[in-house]
């Protein structure tokens, strides 16, 4: 694995634990 596939993969860990807070901040405002 190349240094660029790995940090390819750490900003797409980091978006989709940005887009689970979106949607769990979501999900609250429609309770």
């Amino acid at each position: 694995v190349g240094p660029g596939r790995q940090l390819v993969e750490e900003e797409l860990h980091d978006l989709l634990a940005g887009l689970d807070v979106q949607v769990e901040g979501a999900v609250h405002e429609f309770e």
